[in-house]
């Protein structure tokens, strides 16, 4: 037979002294990574909501009509095949980079004149890939005028602005690709 009192009875009644404690310091931690969980949650969502957000307006942006492409206005340096030489100056067709009107990076090509002196610098560009890591390494060797050749691809580098000058003192002429024999 089922007695009365013992229904009404609670659960911590059975508990005593620091038992009840431990049970409760269970139940305020439960509770409390319950309520950090949600809270988590909440804030990952929200997060993830505006990262979406900013990466749609970085795409209308991207793809937007009227974003315009621009070339820089000065260069410093040029990229070219080597046509030929007059005394210490290289001449080379350089590849200018410019937009077509459909807005696509097209090159065009003239020659320059890059006057070469004392204190100009002659490197090679090489890639080289690294014996352990197989990671492409550049390395720059030092070279002479005398190496280069006509048909060289070289970079001519300078300390002014040569977007529209035909002559220009170069600080260092880096060949990028010699000529294959």
């Amino acid at each position: 037979m089922l007695n009365m009192n013992n229904l009404k009875t609670t659960f911590f009644q059975y508990i005593k002294g620091k038992e009840k404690i431990v049970v409760i310091f269970i139940l305020i931690v439960f509770f409390a990574l319950l309520i950090g969980t949600l809270f988590y949650c909440q804030f990952f969502t929200k997060g993830n909501e505006e990262n979406n957000l900013i990466k749609t307006k970085e795409k209308q942006s991207i793809e937007g009509e009227n974003q315009e492409l621009t070339i820089p206005e000065v260069l410093y340096n040029l990229t070219g095949k080597i046509t030929g030489f007059q005394d210490a100056t290289i001449i080379f067709n350089a590849e200018i980079p410019q937009f077509d009107k459909n807005n696509q990076m097209i090159k065009k090509y003239e020659l320059r004149k890059a006057i070469t002196d004392s204190t100009t610098k002659f490197t090679y560009l090489e890639i080289i890939t690294h014996k352990e890591t197989g990671q492409k390494i550049p390395k720059e060797t030092q070279i002479y005028f005398k190496n280069l050749k006509v048909g060289d691809y070289i970079e001519a580098i300078s300390s002014e602005n040569i977007s529209n000058k035909v002559e220009f003192s170069a600080t260092q002429i880096r060949l990028l690709s010699p000529k294959k024999p």
